[in-house]
């Protein structure tokens, strides 16, 4: 039953956030954005009320629900970017391998990853659309990248205090920011999406746990 909830809910979201784009003509890219974030913070908290495998089934339902919803043009809100790109796609599945690989062991690290995945992407997309004048690679700036490497390691250091987790060198928190931040860059066409969640995860593990 809560599945079908929290589908239901997911639905009414999508339906929301395309009446408001509507509405008020806001740029697509926003609204894409504001759904990913929305979407972000409910798997943040989710294992808090369910359990792995029943993430597992919302991350494939959410996955193919994406890929009907793509080819059909059903949200037009979050998917006329202006780009090619299947992040949509990809973040479900990206969800659904971390909590694949983390959860229910290693909850720190699965919320780490879709904390990145939720807010350093997010700023990476909004400010290297507003702002970014000196283009890199795959569509993305440097304005935007330096967003991305600031917020990892201010979640970084957040993170580590809000869980009592024992004093971490600086070293450490700007290393993570940089492999996470060479790794959005490397990966475009939403792909990061896929790649960005389990890659936290397990460089949290590696050098805090």
């Amino acid at each position: 039953m809560i599945i079908i909830l929290i589908c239901l809910a997911f639905l009414v979201l999508l339906m929301a956030t395309e009446w408001v784009q509507r509405w008020s003509g806001m740029k697509h890219e926003y609204s894409r954005k504001t759904t990913h974030v929305i979407s972000g913070i409910c798997v943040l908290i989710a294992p808090n009320f369910i359990d792995k495998n029943q993430i597992l089934t919302l991350a494939a339902l959410f996955a193919v629900l994406s890929v009907v919803s793509k080819y059909l043009a059903f949200f037009p809100s979050i998917q006329n970017v202006g780009r090619k790109t299947l992040g949509e796609i990809y973040f479900p599945i990206g969800v659904g391998i971390a909590a694949y690989l983390f959860l229910p062991k290693d909850l720190t690290a699965f919320q780490f990853g879709i904390l990145v995945l939720t807010v350093s992407d997010t700023l990476a997309a909004v400010v290297g659309k507003a702002y970014g004048k000196h283009k890199l690679f795959n569509g993305k700036s440097i304005e935007g990248t330096a967003a991305f490497f600031l917020s990892t390691l201010i979640i970084f250091t957040f993170f580590i205090a809000i869980n009592s987790i024992a004093i971490i060198p600086l070293w450490v928190g700007l290393l993570i920011a940089l492999i996470m931040c060479l790794a959005e860059l490397a990966f475009g066409a939403g792909l990061d999406n896929l790649i960005l969640p389990a890659l936290s995860a397990y460089l949290i593990k590696i050098f805090v746990a």
